[in-house]
């Protein structure tokens, strides 16, 4: 078996101490949050809209039912819902690409790894194409997979706490009845 020599948790502590990839996390925080948000509630409410057609003689009111009812019955295709968006806006760096190239204070954190990984660019406001050393001209493969890690772990603490309502809901949509 091999075994590394020299392991060490330097690339994560250069990584982490440019404010581009710190900036970017909070970036990327804000936007699966309130994009997430944003569109649950859209498509509860739509969901609802169309459903509501179908429904006769509820004695609750138009905006309880969605709610009281509604959600409660449906909370494991919910979460499926709510996990697959969460993803989408986790992993979303295309407008960013097309409307902000050049904002780096802006970048989600999949558009700087884009950037590292894919170009072999530095990080915005590093004065060399890699961290620590002036003369490289890509960034080091240490560097780039503590970055692919970081862009990993939010999905990798969440998944585990959604994946019985994950599977649930999943055969619920699955199965005709």
């Amino acid at each position: 078996m091999i075994w590394p020599d020299g392991l060490t948790l330097s690339a994560y502590r250069e990584m982490l101490s440019d404010p581009t990839v710190r900036t970017s996390v909070l970036v990327s925080l804000g936007i699966t949050a309130v994009g997430t948000a944003i569109s649950m509630v859209v498509s509860v409410l739509c969901a609802y809209g169309l459903s509501r057609a179908r429904s006769h003689g509820h004695r609750l009111g138009d905006w309880r039912i969605p709610w009281s009812v509604v959600l409660p019955t449906s909370r494991a295709v919910t979460a499926v819902i709510t996990l697959f968006y969460a993803v989408g806006y986790w992993n979303a760096f295309f407008n960013v690409m097309l409307y902000m190239p050049t904002e780096s204070q802006k970048w989600p954190l999949q558009y700087v790894l884009l950037t590292y990984v894919n170009r072999g660019n530095g990080l915005p406001g590093s004065v060399n194409s890699g961290f620590g050393n002036a003369h490289a001209e890509t960034a080091p493969l240490s560097l780039q997979m503590a970055v692919v890690v970081l862009t990993l772990v939010p999905l990798l603490v969440v998944y585990p706490f959604m994946q019985k309502h994950f599977r649930t809901g999943v055969l619920t949509g699955a199965v005709k009845g």
